[in-house]
């Protein structure tokens, strides 16, 4: 059964009992967003209210990550309205750049076998819609559809990311960026075929990689071992802080890991089954001011809400 917001209402008056220091102005340490069905509403947009809680935290103390399956080029338009003080968590963990965006403190890679035996049968699959190959600062794919084409612009991708033949332009820009390979690879899918293309890559894949799903339409072939838990886990012990200080929000398969791993954690109102049952928490969806409401009922304190009474 979904967990109401009332819930978290009850939670916020349990934690404001508990003996806090008085120069503290959040509950919770850190934060760590997905983007996409989670900050970014359905118009791939940060709302205004979620900028501002986001700022008054960081303002009283806190600390916040992006955590997401995008690569840092998907991401950079955002950086500016989130302003990461924590490092970045990009394609589902499978890399790590610093909070600047300028350094890869993380990064596991795909074994080559297994790019090359996707993209034999993914490039020919005509329910796929878009084959992305994935590296740390760039990506290669073999169609722009119309409809995606704004979106794909703002990712920085030029004419020069898509290939007539995918499988020729990765081997060639790996052989030219020393044997190279790649992080993973992002597949846009018909609606409606996501599972059957997830199971015929599981039955040629085996072992040798996971595949993560998110929505109904997106699948990500990714490192054996890759998840967004597994990537905060190393982050959190890096930082030193208890992973009862860490608050995370997400709304899709690709959430699972890290949703079900921290005591506190909110499932968007729009989130997927695996999402919805893995979170400790329900909240509005990703089209409301949720992430702000929660911000300012339970990770801030009165005395960081007085310091920012404009909320």
């Amino acid at each position: 059964m979904k967990k109401s917001i009332i819930v978290v209402c009850f939670l916020c008056v349990i934690i404001s009992a508990c003996s806090l220091s008085e120069n503290k102005q959040v509950r919770f340490s850190a934060v760590y967003l997905d983007l996409d069905g989670t900050s970014l509403g359905s118009n791939h947009e940060i709302r205004p209210e979620t900028i501002k809680a986001i700022s008054n935290f960081e303002g009283c103390g806190g600390k916040i990550g992006i955590v997401t399956g995008r690569t840092l080029s998907q991401v950079t338009p955002y950086l500016n309205d989130i302003k990461p003080s924590l490092p970045i968590v990009l394609s589902n963990g499978g890399v790590v750049f610093s909070s600047s965006g300028k350094d890869i403190l993380r990064k596991i890679t795909l074994p080559k076998s297994v790019t090359q035996k996707a993209l034999a049968v993914l490039t020919q699959n005509k329910n796929v819609v878009v084959n992305i190959v994935m590296y740390p600062k760039k990506m290669l794919l073999d169609n722009i559809p119309v409809k995606l084409a704004e979106r794909v612009k703002k990712w920085g991708v030029t004419s020069n990311d898509v290939c007539s033949n995918l499988i020729e332009c990765v081997n060639k820009y790996e052989a030219e960026k020393n044997n190279r390979s790649a992080i993973n690879i992002t597949l846009l899918v018909e609606d409606g075929h996501a599972d059957e293309i997830k199971k015929s890559l599981e039955e040629m894949i085996g072992n040798d990689a996971s595949i993560l799903v998110s929505g109904s339409t997106v699948i990500q072939l990714v490192p054996k071992g890759v998840d967004k838990g597994n990537a905060l886990k190393e982050i959190i012990k890096d930082k030193n802080l208890d992973k009862d200080d860490v608050i995370v929000f997400g709304d899709s398969g690709n959430d699972v890991g890290m949703l079900s791993y921290f005591p506190v954690s909110f499932a968007m109102g729009n989130c997927t089954d695996g999402a919805c049952k893995s979170a400790a928490f329900i909240i509005g969806s990703n089209d409301t001011d949720a992430i702000a409401q929660t911000f300012n009922r339970l990770i801030m304190l009165p005395s960081c809400l007085s310091k920012n009474s404009d909320l």
